[in-house]
């Protein structure tokens, strides 16, 4: 309530004064809506809170599993046993400088990729050093017949790019076994690393290619192999993009 006296010039006043009355209203954060909002709020807010940890936790164990299948893609039982028979075939030969050699790099690419399963990312430079390694294994197996060259951009530093573990030799593997491991004479590989503004990696072979080889796969013992490796790295793909919003991709030509 606002009462209002008047007093003119000459100090007369008013007789009766003047009611104004008006309400003054809570503000919005004393009302009863703005609890409920901010119950229906916060509640939420918490639901989606503990929502994501789960599903980071649950994508979390999915990528242990997935390095775990990856570490099976590439030690498969057909390049250890493949493996094997060669150390086995040198020395038998009496060649234990070569048997030995094998076995020092055979070792080390166990050893390195039992290294890489347990880390999420790992230098470029790391990756190229553990392909070179499992390049050389095989070049030793297929004799002469087998050349790779590996190029790396001159604006490109493999020491200062982090890239997923083992996400690169899986596709090597298969370039080999699946394109050159059936053709007969020279075999070539070549692997190209270049930043743009993302790093591209590019492995082209001489093999007999993608449709010949499905069809020579359809009646092979090992069938399936191909398959189950890049399965296994287009669900570790979609796991390393969901957990750390990486854009990754792959594609064939």
């Amino acid at each position: 309530n606002l009462e209002i006296l008047a007093v003119n010039e000459d100090n007369v006043k008013t007789d009766q004064a003047q009611l104004i009355q008006f309400n003054i209203d809570k503000p919005y954060t004393q009302k009863w809506w703005f609890y409920l909002l901010f119950f229906i709020g916060a509640t939420t807010w918490i639901i989606l809170f503990f929502s994501q940890i789960i599903k980071k936790k649950n994508i979390e164990k999915q990528l242990i599993y997935s390095s775990i299948t990856s570490l099976k893609a590439q030690m498969n039982p057909h390049f250890l046993f493949n493996a094997i028979n060669t150390i086995q075939y040198y020395i038998l030969k009496s060649n234990k400088e070569k048997a030995y050699d094998y076995l020092t790099k055979l070792s080390f690419l166990i050893r390195e990729n039992l290294d890489m399963s347990e880390k999420a990312f790992v230098s470029l430079s790391n990756e190229i050093e553990l392909s070179s390694t499992y390049l050389e294994l095989e070049k030793i197996r297929f004799k002469d017949d087998f050349k790779y060259e590996i190029v790396i951009d001159k604006d490109t530093n493999p020491n200062e790019i982090k890239i997923p573990s083992m996400v690169i030799q899986p596709f090597i593997e298969n370039a080999i076994k699946h394109g050159l491991m059936h053709k007969e004479g020279n075999k070539s590989l070549k692997i190209e690393f270049k930043k743009r503004a993302y790093l591209e990696c590019k492995i082209t072979d001489n093999g007999i290619g993608r449709e010949a080889a499905k069809l020579i796969n359809e009646n092979n013992f090992f069938h399936g192999h191909e398959s189950f490796s890049t399965k296994t790295i287009k669900k570790r793909f979609e796991l390393l993009k969901a957990y750390y919003n990486l854009k990754l991709g792959f594609w064939y030509e």
